[in-house]
């Protein structure tokens, strides 16, 4: 009986030990190939703001830049498609516990996507099961064993990089990926101060050298969540995430921190130039919502426009009809600035991002009869275009189904309006303006300037 037991205790050491290297060798294979292009698949067939169910096999490949380890990151395994330099991430959300230990940070996944709900957003993806909610599906959680079945462990590897970046870059890069951001420093550092009091999350603000800011989003559950923020200046690596509040970072480690230089001087809050203006006024004969207004910074300086706004004065009125606060907003040397009127409008006709986005009635909306003035934090007038209290039509600033267009050699605002300074295109001429109407896209040329 007991050279019995024995022989069976062997053989269960032997197949314990012969499952748990079937597993290594599984979870060991080659880590340096690229990313399945399956991702490309994905994003040319489920490209749609809309749940939209997967019935087919499609197959992705990624690696886990999440972790739940310390009580960040519940419910959701996040991918990106490369082990650096990712053009493209994916959130799958799941009710599955301990997922670190499935799926550590920087585990390569093979996923079949077949039977899911996928979102795209943002240059990335949402994946999930259908949740009924009023008449309409959302994206749900994965159960446990789902997401075994479908998410698959390739290997396993340390060569997970970071994308170096400045807060300003966030707004081009797709949400859930691994980035890095220097030269942070905590806007209400205070030793009293924790990271996190809230029942579900805390947001504390971050700001860099250049005084752009951003959100570090912290659990109430994180491990870490009372300890204090650090004082000091640093490093941090993060997944970039979005709310309707807009983007923020979220951090699977404290160790993701490394918060040990001195502050560098913000530049000021509020500043004033006369070498910010108005650079482009556009109002197309064939498009409406393809409106937009142009800013543009001669100088060789950034200049912060916290407590600047524009304001637009509708037709011969002498009171303002709209307003907009240029707040939060920088603009480089030698660049522009560009204000639409209609946000699907002006990406689908230009082709790329305006740096703000307002309505049709609003300042970036003019049909061509409007007066603008350009006022600094301090409540100056710094540039204006048009006369207040005339109607434009058949004027010297009449832009209707055209363009107000800077002359190139103008590289300082002015505070009375100047015809000569200006290249006005319009749909009736006379008074020293262009007889053109104009079609978008071609045009026009917001966010370049000097033309």
């Amino acid at each position: 009986m007991k050279t019995y037991r024995l022989i069976c205790c062997l053989f269960l050491m032997e197949l314990s030990v012969s499952c748990i290297t079937n597993e290594y060798e599984e979870f060991n294979l080659d880590c340096t190939s690229s990313a399945s292009s399956d991702w490309t698949i994905v994003l040319d067939e489920y490209n749609q703001k809309d749940p939209v169910q997967i019935k087919k096999e499609v197959y992705v490949e990624g690696y886990v830049i999440s972790s739940s380890e310390e009580g960040q990151f519940y419910g959701e395994v996040i991918l990106q498609n490369s082990h650096q330099n990712p053009s493209m991430g994916m959130r799958i959300l799941t009710d599955a516990n301990h997922i670190e230990t499935l799926y550590p940070r920087g585990t390569k996944i093979r996923m079949n996507l077949q039977g899911f709900y996928i979102q795209f957003k943002s240059s990335s993806f949402l994946v999930g099961e259908a949740l009924p909610s009023f008449g309409n599906i959302i994206i749900g959680r994965i159960p446990t064993n789902s997401l075994k079945e479908h998410l698959v462990r390739v290997c396993f590897s340390n060569s997970l990089i970071p994308k170096k970046m400045t807060i300003k870059d966030l707004k081009n890069q797709p949400l859930y990926s691994y980035v890095q951001l220097d030269s942070l420093r905590f806007k209400e550092a205070d030793s009293l101060l924790s990271f996190s009091i809230q029942k579900d999350e805390t947001i504390r603000m971050l700001l860099d050298c250049n005084g752009d800011s951003i959100g570090l989003e912290t659990s109430n559950y994180a491990t870490f969540a009372s300890q204090p923020v650090p004082l000091k200046m640093g490093s941090l690596q993060g997944v970039l995430k979005q709310s309707t509040a807009g983007d923020y970072l979220e951090i699977a480690h404290l160790n993701d921190l490394d918060f040990r230089l001195e502050p560098c001087e913000l530049p000021p809050l509020y500043v004033s130039s006369n070498q910010v203006l108005i650079s482009e006024w556009a109002d197309p004969s064939n498009n409406t919502k393809a409106r937009f207004i142009e800013l543009y910074n001669s100088s060789s300086e950034s200049i912060s426009l916290n407590g600047w706004s524009l304001v637009r004065y509708t037709n011969a009125n002498t009171e303002p009809g709209f307003s907009i606060t240029l707040d939060d907003l920088i603009i480089e040397p030698q660049k522009t600035l560009v204000i639409a009127s209609n946000e699907e409008t002006f990406k689908s006709v230009y082709g790329f991002e305006a740096d703000l986005y307002t309505s049709t009635a609003s300042v970036a909306g003019s049909n061509g009869d409007d007066q603008a003035l350009l006022i600094d934090p301090f409540g100056v007038i710094i540039d204006r275009f048009g006369i207040l209290g005339e109607d434009g039509t058949g004027t010297a600033h009449d832009f209707e189904d055209g363009k107000a267009l800077r002359k190139n050699t103008i590289t300082t605002a002015s505070v009375v309006f100047n015809p000569d300074q200006w290249m006005i295109y319009n749909k009736r001429g006379g008074a020293g303006t262009i007889l053109q109407s104009l079609i978008a896209p071609q045009d026009y040329s917001p966010g370049t300037h000097p033309d």
